[in-house]
């Protein structure tokens, strides 16, 4: 399939994502490699299958972006506004649904691409196993610890009797 995809039919590798691929170019010294700088070019849908374990891997990546994503939007914003204890455990409900999806995403390795070619994880894919891994801590510390907001003013003796609430401020997380 590399032979197909590719202007060089010498060429012996290609690194291939989701949606785009990048040829190896030859180097002085005989050897292929990748060179970072050339533009990703896209698949030509009619040299290669995109199947339904493709699509099926770049929807669940899709949905484990857009989760995690509003996961830490949520976590920036509890340290300005006081969240529920409800609202917390979405979070990291969020959070580990988001790590579950994007490990299903690896499934992209059972393609028809990847079946006929050897296929092995580079820079990307690390780069989203770290992530899932960090998802995962995330999510369990979320459900597990509650930040309780603390009283601005507590009440005393002279203030108990006002009719007003007292006043919150940020979560105490110690």
């Amino acid at each position: 399939m590399v032979t197909e995809m590719t202007t060089n039919p010498d060429m012996p590798l290609l690194e291939v994502g989701f949606n785009r691929y990048r040829e190896a170019s030859l180097n002085d010294d005989g050897t292929w490699a990748i060179d970072y700088y050339q533009l990703c070019k896209y698949y030509n849908e009619d040299i290669v299958n995109i199947d339904g374990v493709w699509k099926f891997s770049k929807l669940v990546s899709f949905l484990a972006l857009v989760l995690a994503g509003a996961a830490v939007l949520l976590i920036w914003f509890s340290s300005c506004f006081i969240f529920s204890r409800n609202t917390w455990k979405w979070i990291g409900c969020e959070l580990l649904t988001a790590t579950v999806l994007k490990l299903l995403s690896y499934s992209w390795l059972a393609t028809s691409m990847c079946r006929s070619n050897t296929c092995s994880i580079s820079y990307g894919a690390k780069a989203d196993i770290v992530a899932c891994v960090l998802w995962f801590i995330s999510g369990v510390l979320v459900l597990l610890r509650y930040p309780n907001p603390k009283l601005a003013n507590p009440p005393t003796s002279t203030n108990a009797t006002t009719s007003e609430p007292p006043a919150l401020e940020m979560p105490d997380i110690t």
